[in-house]
């Protein structure tokens, strides 16, 4: 009787605890939330969820979870049970149930059964973007991130399409060589970037090198970090909100920290742009740290 009293006790808490922290966000359609399922045949599925909750039966019970509280949810299918992640850090075991719930695709509508996911990710309910941690060699854009050039500031952003790799660094750029974005995954220093920095160079036609988050739903969010001094070229550097000039500094070649405020709308976009400095583009490799928080 006591343990059955106890994990009565431990569910009704647990449910109050996520309805309360549900109720100091917003809600999931609000946040348009975007779920990613990666199936068992290999397919790769993106849509938004036809309902804001995630059934759960573990051993304490019948759980409705916000999506909003979830990060990700990882089948195994020996045991026919998941593992579920919530953005407090709390992990849970259990039953997962996908019957009530209908994905739409840009294709259409579809459900998919328990049996045939491997795991489910949630997109759109972050508090925290970091550009390092979350960098892609392999997708452009990714998440709220893009990699791209502008012929100036503020001017039409077009996506980077071509990959490439060189000397342990990797990323995306403009044909043939610049502007690049790339991330260096040598365990050296390449061209003043240290290992695990992303770095930016502009273009010898004078176009910029831009790397553009774009706000998943309507929040204020705190932009932390630092152009780095980088190569011995100097530089322009920029941040953008919808190609409203926010912070600058011309002809640089030490380092420049910024933190700013800014009210984003859903789709607002923020730009990080590197351009050439009075000298030209040569050398300008601008490693940049760019960390973005809802406040």
């Amino acid at each position: 009787m006591r343990n059955l009293y106890l994990a009565t006790f431990m569910t009704a808490g647990l449910l109050a605890g996520l309805a309360a922290g549900a109720a100091e966000q917003t809600t999931a359609k609000e946040a348009e939330l975007t779920i990613v399922l990666d199936l068992t045949d290999g397919s790769h599925l993106v849509g938004t969820p036809s309902v804001n909750e995630l059934k759960l039966v573990s051993t304490l019970g019948k759980i409705q979870l916000p999506l909003m509280n979830v990060t990700k949810v990882v089948f195994d299918a020996a045991k026919e049970t998941a593992e579920v992640s919530l953005n407090n850090g709390d992990r849970l075991s259990g039953i997962v149930d996908l019957s009530s719930m209908a994905i739409k695709a840009s294709w259409g509508k579809v459900k998919i059964a328990s049996q045939h996911v491997r795991t489910l990710t949630v997109h759109g309910n972050e508090t925290n973007w970091n550009l390092r941690a979350e960098f892609s060699t392999s997708d452009n854009p990714t998440g709220p991130w893009a990699y791209g050039w502008t012929a100036d500031a503020g001017t039409a952003f077009t996506n980077f399409q071509s990959k490439c790799q060189s000397r342990g660094g990797e990323g995306w750029r403009l044909d043939p060589e610049a502007p690049v974005v790339w991330i260096n995954r040598s365990n050296h220093v390449i061209d003043a970037a240290k290992t695990g920095e992303v770095s930016l160079h502009a273009g010898s036609n004078g176009s910029h090198c831009v790397v553009r988050w774009k706000a998943p739903r309507s929040c204020k969010v705190v932009v932390k970090g630092t152009f780095g001094a980088g190569d011995s070229g100097s530089v322009d550097v920029r941040i953008l909100h919808n190609s409203i000039e926010l912070f600058s500094v011309a002809d640089t070649r030490k380092d420049e920290p910024f933190a700013l405020e800014i009210e984003v709308a859903q789709g607002d976009t923020v730009d990080f742009d590197v351009g050439a400095g009075i000298n030209g583009y040569i050398n300008g490799n601008t490693p940049l740290d760019a960390d973005i928080s809802v406040k």
